[in-house]
């Protein structure tokens, strides 16, 4: 699988700056896409302002990305 970029972000929304982090694997992978969930689930209960979450994972030749709004 090799290394993986992910890149989170919050666009449309008052925080629309982005983390990066380097996956080394799958599990990895996993966790993070459980663990942005869980957040947008805890934001999206915590106000009623739109919660968007984008995660993208970057591969050398390809991105998956994952997009939570509501």
């Amino acid at each position: 699988m090799g290394v993986i970029l992910l890149k989170t972000s919050y666009p449309d929304t008052s925080q629309e700056h982005a983390e990066y982090k380097i996956i080394q694997n799958e599990c990895e992978k996993v966790r993070y896409i459980n663990q942005a969930r869980n957040e947008f689930y805890k934001r999206m209960h915590r106000s009623d302002d739109e919660q968007v979450i984008k995660l993208e994972f970057i591969y050398p030749d390809d991105v998956e990305t994952h997009y939570y709004k509501a």
